[in-house]
């Protein structure tokens, strides 16, 4: 019998909802999800399974960054020169941004309603 948790096994742990005759802990349901939809675990990457402990909150938290994205987005217009007190309103620039980066993924940004290429300043 091969090492280690299969996908399917993990998947069939989920849908028991119980290990060894007792009901998941949340963190069980996190770790056997992860592992259902394609996840390594960190032990089976470096062999041992032993992080150092000075490196576990680093991992911890680089992850926690990877999951929510970037807060660092730059965005491609400097709003001070439109209007000065807008970059120290962080609720309205959150939302600019949020318009920004939508407008970027879907195509639409500096474009007019009919798709050309809007020609005046950014602000």
């Amino acid at each position: 019998m091969a090492k280690g948790l299969s996908a399917a096994k993990a998947k069939k742990i989920l849908t028991d909802g119980y290990v060894k005759g007792k009901p998941l802990t949340a963190k069980q349901r996190k770790y056997f999800g992860a592992i259902a939809s394609g996840a390594t675990p960190l032990k089976k990457i470096n062999g041992s399974g032993g992080v150092p402990k000075a490196q576990v909150g680093k991992i911890l938290k680089l992850g926690k960054d990877a999951l929510k994205g970037s807060n660092k987005f730059e965005s491609a217009i400097d709003w001070a020169k439109w209007n000065k007190a807008i970059p120290g309103n962080k609720a309205l620039m959150k939302e600019y941004n949020a318009i920004e980066q939508q407008a970027k993924a879907n195509g639409t940004w500096m474009k007019n309603p009919d798709g050309s290429t809007f020609n005046g300043t950014p602000e």
